[in-house]
């Protein structure tokens, strides 16, 4: 029976029945095909898995281990012979030489059979700076809906954390990204942050939180040498409270407590202080709303007083 000549009611059926490994094989046999699986099959969600070898995965990934490949052939697409491994939910790009043009041209074949999935980008330390920032514009140009995005990329270029980060803008429900540059400079948004929760690892000090607040639930990690001044805090804790803006809670993250000292002379500078009794500290202000916050030996988290209500329910 040919596949293609049947109606495409039946193909919606059919294609709901298939794996991710065989929809994309079956792309392969013709133009004709590739056309039809646009037409009748929808993918809701694609990963894309940057580590040491591209991964296109259906759906979101749960661990960054590339799954053991049941086979393995060379394919031409799009004109380029490609080595490309399968398993059930997802293809690898299995080639020594990750060159930005053929990841770039996979993810975009892909990208072509399905009909606007939800996207999440994963890039780990050894990408390339080059690639991630060609990668999420890409996807950003296709007008595409980016869920996730988590970055280790070493970007030692002062070009590189802005630009990748205004193009993060319209990012949905998580950023986890590392900064690691020479450059001193502080990055400010082009735009507001949609994104539901930030997490910062590394020099987080380059981040201006108050650019921020857009964001529902922020996380950073700081060092006892890369922090941010009391003054600095001061500033940020005030307008924070006294401004109706998304952010609910902020955690501060470190290695050594020494490193929390400013943000506890901030704190006690925002007002009187009351132990409650599941060991969360309410900060009654003047002149603003009170807040709340509990400190560890690894961290402070800071919530509003409606965020508090709202965690308190649900523990």
């Amino acid at each position: 029976m040919n596949l293609l000549r049947l109606p495409f009611v039946v193909l919606i059926d059919i294609f709901k029945s298939i794996d991710f490994r065989e929809k994309f094989l079956i792309s392969l046999l013709s133009k004709r095909a590739r056309k039809t699986l646009k037409l009748t099959c929808v993918i809701p969600h694609l990963t894309f898995n940057q580590k040491r070898f591209l991964q296109i995965h259906a759906g979101t990934l749960t661990s960054d281990s590339i799954p053991a490949v049941t086979s393995k052939w060379d394919y031409l697409i799009e004109g380029m012979i490609m080595t490309l491994g399968f398993y059930s939910d997802g293809i690898v790009l299995l080639e020594r030489e990750q060159s930005i043009e053929k990841q770039l041209l996979l993810a975009n074949y892909v990208l072509n059979i399905f009909r606007k999935p939800t996207i999440s980008l994963k890039f780990h330390y050894r990408t390339r700076s080059a690639l991630a920032l060609s990668f999420i514009k890409m996807t950003n140009e296709r007008q595409l809906s980016i869920t996730s995005v988590t970055s280790r990329v070493l970007g030692r270029s002062a070009y590189f954390i802005p630009e990748f980060l205004d193009e993060c803008c319209d990012v949905t429900d998580f950023i986890s990204i590392f900064l690691f540059s020479g450059h001193d400079s502080v990055y400010t948004p082009s735009r507001p942050f949609k994104v539901a929760k930030f997490h910062v690892h590394g020099e987080s000090n380059r981040l201006d939180l108050e650019k921020f607040m857009s964001c529902r639930t922020i996380a950073v990690r700081i060092s006892k040498y890369r922090s941010w001044t009391v003054q600095y805090l001061n500033s940020f804790f005030t307008n924070w409270m006294d401004s109706d803006v998304q952010l609910e809670n902020l955690t501060f993250c470190f290695k050594e407590e020494s490193a929390n000292q400013a943000i506890m002379n901030a704190l006690n500078n925002q007002g009187a202080h009351r132990t409650l009794d599941n060991h969360w500290i309410e900060v009654n202000r003047e002149n603003g709303p009170e807040f709340f916050f509990r400190k560890t030996s690894k961290s402070i988290r800071i919530y509003t007083k409606q965020a508090y209500a709202e965690l308190l329910n649900v523990e």
